[in-house]
């Protein structure tokens, strides 16, 4: 779906996706990240770093082109 996107429509959608997964995440009580973690789970609340790694990836598929 997102290709079907004009470019600067995917990026604003991607930029307000990541602000609302930010807010989530920050609005996450300390007990369900500590459960979170113990189980091993996906939920990464250092959504900076977690971000870096997407950013990573499609610089990567850029590259190639």
């Amino acid at each position: 779906m997102a290709l079907a996107l004009p470019p600067r429509i995917a990026a604003e959608v991607a930029l307000a996706a990541a602000t609302d997964a930010d807010a989530r995440v920050a609005a996450l009580s300390d007990e369900l990240l500590a459960e979170n973690e113990r189980r091993g789970l996906s939920i990464n609340p250092a959504r900076a770093e977690h971000r870096s790694e997407h950013l990573d990836e499609i610089e990567q598929m850029r590259s190639r082109r």
